[in-house]
Parts: C-alpha cells; sequence; structure tokens
C-alpha cells in the first residue's frame, strides 16, 4: 500500500471539519481556499527535484516587497 500524502490527509480532515460546522468567517474561508490552491502546487512539488523546489521558493520570496506597496515603517502623522 502506497503512503497518503501529509497534504491530503489534512486536506481530508479540514473537509469533513467544514463539513460537519461550515464556515463561520473569514479565517476559515481563507484556510480553505488556501488548501483548495495549494494542492495541486504541492503535488506538483512532490514530483520536482530538489533543486526545482528551491528554485521555486526562491522565485516566491523575492517576490515579497516587490512593488508600490512595501513592507516598511510609516511616518507618524501629527496629531491634530
Amino acid at each position: 500500500m502506497t503512503p497518503i500524502p501529509q497534504a491530503t490527509v489534512i486536506s481530508v480532515g479540514m473537509m469533513r471539519q467544514l463539513w460537519a460546522v461550515g464556515i463561520v468567517g473569514w479565517p476559515e474561508a481563507t484556510l480553505s481556499i488556501s488548501v483548495v490552491l495549494a494542492l495541486p502546487i504541492l503535488g506538483a512539488l512532490e514530483r520536482a527535484t530538489p533543486e526545482q523546489v528551491v528554485d521555486v521558493t526562491k522565485a516566491l520570496i523575492g517576490k515579497l516587497g516587490v512593488g508600490e506597496i512595501t513592507l516598511g515603517a510609516r511616518q507618524a502623522e501629527p496629531v491634530s
């Protein structure tokens, strides 16, 4: 018998919980969307070589903070 990938076990458990209780708020909805979108990516990364996984990770992390909006300290606004 082949082992079941951990991502599949997590997603099945989460889907059972959502089926029983439902989506109550934004945290559950966000987590549900991220799991559904992550499953194909994790499946592809399982078949990739370690070098390819590192390249994809570098590309994704390298995009953080690029663009008009970046994480940084804002100047305090004067209180009137």
